[in-house]
């Protein structure tokens, strides 16, 4: 009678590969979850900056904070939808940022939009 089955060395193989593959696809999964956080301030902070450019053409003057950009100046606007919200716990070059109900993005005097001070430029 013959019997077919794996051996324990057999499953510690398979198992101990799994676990390999595993130990490398983790990271990189981080990594792109952090890199698609990064892409998405970017990209918030140039919508602001095109909204900034047709408030200034509109209105004549930069607005006073990003919430200004979504009501109606003057009979004029909105510029955003809504006022975009960044993604929590950003990883910015060696720092972890874990993101509060208070921060937001913000224009500065210029009327570049900023991430913690940070333009689109900036930011990697």
């Amino acid at each position: 009678m013959s019997q077919s089955a794996f051996t324990l060395i057999e499953l510690i193989v398979v198992i101990s590969i799994i676990g390999i593959l595993a130990a490398i696809a983790v990271p990189r999964f981080t990594s792109a979850i952090n890199t698609s956080k990064i892409v998405k301030i970017q990209a918030d902070l140039k919508a602001i900056e095109g909204a900034v450019i047709l408030y200034n053409a509109d209105v004549g003057g930069y607005p006073s904070s990003v919430a200004a950009l979504s009501s109606q100046v003057n009979g004029k606007g909105p510029w955003l939808n809504a006022e975009p919200i960044p993604p929590l716990d950003v990883k910015l070059t060696a720092t972890t940022l874990e993101n509060t109900s208070d921060i937001k993005y913000e224009i500065n005097s210029a009327g570049q939009a900023t991430y913690r001070g940070l333009t689109a430029e900036q930011i990697k």
